[in-house]
């Protein structure tokens, strides 16, 4: 390159990518991971400066978690700081993270990611095993013992067979290992589970928690003097569900009541679950509501884009649920249908659902065939 004339910027640009030179900056930040040194040593004479704000030795996760919130008073998304050597794989998983509602910091190798953390921690770091200059163990070291970011959750991406290297992670603070090949719904699902146990969901819990209709104990005991209350599958209520999964073509129909703090399911068609916890449901915010509640795409939606069925099997993306009445006129449960992509609903849809939706009122009032009315005994 010198006896074909390239000016010292192309020179230095070829040799670092060979690894043929390293920086200064590289080099101390080596030094600190390997545990020669201390950050307050090296970083004063690197281009990165320690970030000033004193950090505490509790873990989160025993805290109350307050979010940062921007000018308007919205909180600011968790930042996870993404340090990935291949490309194609910082592409895919930057993608998900922010599909997630995550804001994405990138670094292509170890020194780069142990000089953000050093310089100003994120809420979160996912690290690959193998990354050039630094690998990610020697990050992982560094940032727990040497910047003491105790309470930030860290997830390592290792290669598949790399089990024997990675036993001794956990021991070293590390909250989760995930090998190759890696799906996105258990990555996605992973980031946020790990996020969650340290509090940093607290407020998106809360946001994904159904409202409590005003009307709930006379909704309850409605629900309970029902003819159709025994959960047991009832052809009568498994035909309708069929109808609305042919009508609207989406894989999942159910029709289903909120009773306490469950959900279960009297009919569906092509769900793997039979109930589910009321806070997680999407039907709990649908009998809140008299008209047809819609959730286009669940990702997009901050009360449905952390929920396990959005994140993981059947992975939902849209939900429309008609709320069923009671004889009392009280919501009691709801027709629903789901589809694993997001879709628009339009005022034809909204009324065919309704007309369904009737269809099941209807059958709640009547008295199953072959059922024995049970009289109390006598006092």
């Amino acid at each position: 390159m010198i006896t074909t004339g390239k000016n010292t910027d192309e020179l230095r640009a070829t040799a670092l990518r060979t690894k043929a030179l390293h920086t200064f900056d590289n080099d101390g930040l080596w030094h600190i991971a390997e545990g020669d040194t201390t950050a307050d040593e090296v970083i004063p004479y690197t281009d990165f400066e320690r970030r000033k704000t004193p950090r505490t030795n509790t873990p989160r996760v025993n805290q109350e978690f307050v979010p940062e919130l921007d000018a308007d008073g919205v909180a600011k998304p968790s930042r996870v700081l993404l340090a990935v050597g291949d490309k194609g794989d910082r592409v895919r998983f930057n993608d998900i993270l922010v599909e997630a509602r995550f804001s994405v910091q990138i670094a292509n190798d170890g020194a780069a990611a142990l000089g953000i953390l050093a310089q100003d921690p994120p809420d979160a770091l996912v690290v690959g095993l193998r990354l050039p200059i630094l690998d990610g163990r020697q990050v992982v070291h560094a940032a727990r013992t040497v910047v003491g970011l105790v309470d930030m959750p860290i997830i390592v991406l290792a290669p598949a067979g790399s089990e024997n290297e990675t036993n001794d992670l956990h021991s070293q603070g590390v909250d989760d290992v995930l090998y190759d090949p890696i799906e996105a719904g258990r990555f996605r699902s992973r980031v946020t589970a790990v996020m969650r146990s340290r509090g940093l969901w607290a407020e998106t819990e809360e946001v994904m928690r159904p409202l409590i209709p005003q009307d709930e104990a006379e909704r309850l005991v409605e629900f309970r003097l029902g003819a159709a209350v025994d959960s047991e599958p009832e052809e009568r209520f498994d035909k309708i569900s069929r109808m609305a999964q042919r009508v609207f073509d989406v894989p999942f129909a159910g029709i289903s009541f909120v009773e306490g703090d469950r959900q279960w399911f009297k009919s569906k068609q092509g769900l793997p679950i039979h109930d589910s916890s009321r806070d997680l449901s999407f039907c709990g915010h649908a009998i809140t509501a008299d008209e047809v509640f819609v959730v286009e795409d669940a990702v997009l939606d901050p009360r449905f884009a952390q929920n396990p069925i959005v994140l993981e099997d059947p992975h939902v993306r849209f939900y429309a649920g008609q709320p069923v009445k009671g004889p009392g006129g009280h919501n009691i449960g709801t027709l629903c249908i789901m589809d694993n992509l997001p879709r628009e609903f339009s005022a034809e849809d909204r009324e065919t659902l309704r007309d369904l939706g009737e269809m099941v009122e209807k059958e709640f009032k009547v008295k199953p065939k072959g059922k024995k009315k049970v009289v109390a005994p006598p006092d």
